[in-house]
């Protein structure tokens, strides 16, 4: 076993070569890989390692010899350097981008084996703030988690966020001390999410720790003392499960009282509008999202590049979806992958010899079933985890955009069970899956299927990479672009557009 050794005082000099995906740099010293934080390459000084392994360790600056005129000098976050919930102010906006992509563009090419075409960068507007924020409710109060570690920071004080976010923020760590009674170790994710009025939702969720007794099992004994040894053991290992498990249900009792109080609390001082617990919902359970058409920005340099990307403007499109449910955290840049898509809609319309049809996996409510509706008639969504009233709610909100004749449709399908037999003669692919991406049957089946294009939007490189390891064999990649979904995070959207070999 490789055992880690935090307790480490070494002083190293760094000379930074390059940035990791993570945000990360990387320097050598003796043979041996460090990761320093807070960095960019070029940039040279002292770090003092806090962990090491046999083959690579940690350090942080202690001292910084040269800077890189890409550091950002400004900064107003008075936790650059701790916290988690971003983790990647060190450069400046203009070149962020820049340094977050090339990493991710290198490790997917390295992972799938392939030749990638140039990338694409869609920075947003410096001032976009995040509409969506998943706070951590513990033992220490409710905010981000620090970096590598379970430390609390203050939420309100993030300046990356939306106003009204942080005022929600700063409720919940002024109300979250009616916890302080519990000292048992707890864990509650709490999601708040903007719609267009700017009104709060929550979504309020015990995360439970994982279960590890009982989990190794005597085998068999050759003797009756073995057994009866083994039998007062599994006798007292019961027991103790007894009480563990009696002792797990008295705090979730107090962890969902805790839930509830809070909830009401909050409902009944309007800081939001709904509100969804494990066993009750407050106030309103849908909520609105409306992607803007990107000309409604003034951020030229930004969307120059998607200036041309559809003949006429593109009209807005708005989702609903339940309290909780996943959304894109940033409108500006969901903007960016709407442009994207027409573009790519209307390039394979304009070489095609016939009507296309379209099937879009992992719709969620339709964030992209819509703008698909509106360049093409005949459009599937799949998703399992849809409330399909959502759905149609968002299909009857957003008929007037929808190109004539357009109906678009919902099928709650487990997509990890491979594709469904209706989109196997779909010509255009979309998917948008989880970090977790496409299940290996799924991309077997695409490969098969009669899909021509692949529009496939990913938040994680890693799987985007081993998924495309499959479906290489079928399809090319022709583009691949960067968006900055998340400001401030070493975390990009990618957008890989493949075509049929």
């Amino acid at each position: 076993m490789n055992e880690i050794n935090t307790h480490i005082h070494e002083m190293i000099h760094f000379d930074i070569i390059r940035l990791i995906k993570g945000g990360e740099g990387i320097t050598f010293c003796d043979g041996k890989a460090f990761f320093i934080a807070n960095v960019l390459p070029g940039e040279t000084g002292t770090a003092e390692i806090f962990e090491e392994k046999p083959r690579f360790g940690r350090a942080r600056v202690v001292e910084r010899f040269t800077s890189s005129p890409d550091r950002r000098t400004d900064d107003s976050c008075p936790f650059a350097n701790q916290c988690d919930g971003c983790g990647f102010r060190t450069p400046t906006h203009d070149s962020a981008l820049r340094y977050k992509a090339q990493p991710i563009y290198d490790e997917i090419a390295k992972a799938a084996k392939i030749d990638l075409p140039p990338y694409e960068l869609y920075p947003v507007p410096n001032d976009s703030k995040r509409q969506r924020i998943r706070l951590h409710w513990t033992n220490q109060g409710c905010g981000f988690f620090a970096r590598l570690s379970h430390s609390i920071i203050a939420a309100s004080a993030c300046v990356a966020i939306d106003n009204h976010l942080r005022l929600c923020a700063k409720w919940l760590e002024e109300n979250t001390t009616i916890a302080q009674h519990i000292k048992t170790p707890f864990h509650i994710d709490v999601q708040i999410d903007l719609d267009d009025d700017g009104n709060a939702y929550a979504a309020f969720k015990p995360i439970v720790q994982g279960d590890k007794s009982g989990t190794h099992r005597s085998g068999k004994r050759s003797n009756q003392a073995t057994n009866k040894c083994s039998n007062q053991a599994a006798n007292k290992r019961s027991q103790t499960e007894d009480a563990t498990n009696r002792a797990s249900a008295n705090l979730s009792s107090s962890i969902n009282s805790l839930i509830e109080e809070i909830s009401q609390k909050a409902f009944d001082e309007k800081i939001f509008l709904g509100i969804v617990t494990p066993h009750a919902t407050y106030g309103e359970t849908m909520i609105s999202s409306t992607t803007p058409a990107p000309s409604t920005f003034d951020a030229p340099s930004t969307f120059d590049a998607i200036s041309t990307l559809s003949a006429s403007e593109l009209p807005c499109t708005t989702t609903f979806r339940r309290v909780g449910d996943f959304s894109q955290a940033l409108p500006r840049a969901n903007a960016i992958i709407h442009a994207l898509l027409a573009q790519f809609l209307d390039d394979a319309i304009r070489t095609a010899t016939h009507p296309l049809t379209a099937a879009d996996l992992f719709a969620g409510s339709g964030n992209l079933t819509f703008r698909i509706a509106t360049k093409l008639p005949r459009v599937a969504a799949y998703e399992l985890f849809c409330a399909p009233n959502a759905f149609q709610r968002g299909v009857e909100y957003n008929a007037n955009a929808f190109c004539p004749n357009a109906h678009p449709t919902l099928d709650l399908f487990d997509l990890n069970a491979g594709l469904p037999e209706a989109a196997k003669t779909a010509d255009i692919i979309v998917c948008d899956p989880a970090r977790n991406g496409l299940s290996p049957q799924l991309t077997r089946d695409i490969c098969h299927a009669s899909a021509r294009f692949i529009f496939y939007v990913s938040c994680e490189a890693s799987s985007l990479a081993r998924d495309l390891v499959t479906l290489k064999s079928q399809f090319t990649v022709e583009k691949i672009a960067f968006i900055d979904m998340f400001p401030e995070t070493p975390h990009v959207e990618t957008i890989a557009i493949l075509k049929r070999i």
